[in-house]
């Protein structure tokens, strides 16, 4: 029987969550900064706890959310990098189109949802002109 994750302590982690720690630790290691892509973000908020538990770990997460304009959302990032944000969160279809995340080498699908346009759009935002570090 699977249990409800509604009855696990709030500190529980999933071995996927641990890996993705690691993995954003170790790049955040090398400096390179991290953009996280989640599919679940409705229901199951997946962007949130994500948020948390990274938060928790000491590292600066932020969520970007379907709430800021798609005019905004380049600015919104600048933001969030003056701010210090290591990491941002997100449902790939957020940056589909016309927004360069070169501030963001690193890419990490912890969900990749079932449409592939979006996951080659999403995953091609690091890749621009004017990129100076390879894109993981």
């Amino acid at each position: 029987m699977i249990a409800d994750t509604r009855d696990l302590p709030e500190d529980h982690l999933y071995s996927k969550e641990r890996k993705l720690i690691e993995e954003i630790k170790k790049e955040l290691a090398e400096g390179r900064r991290c953009q996280v892509f989640a599919v679940y973000t409705q229901k199951h908020d997946v962007t949130a706890r994500l948020q948390r538990i990274l938060n928790n770990e000491g590292i600066r997460a932020a969520v970007l959310r379907a709430s800021v304009d798609t005019s905004k959302r380049e600015a919104w990032h600048a933001k969030q990098l003056e701010d210090g944000a290591q990491v941002v969160i997100s449902h790939p279809k957020l940056v589909e189109t016309g927004l360069d995340l070169l501030d963001f080498p690193t890419i990490v699908f912890y969900e990749s949802g079932y449409s592939l346009h979006t996951l080659r759009q999403a995953s091609r935002r690091s890749w621009r002109i004017g990129e100076r570090r390879p894109v993981r």
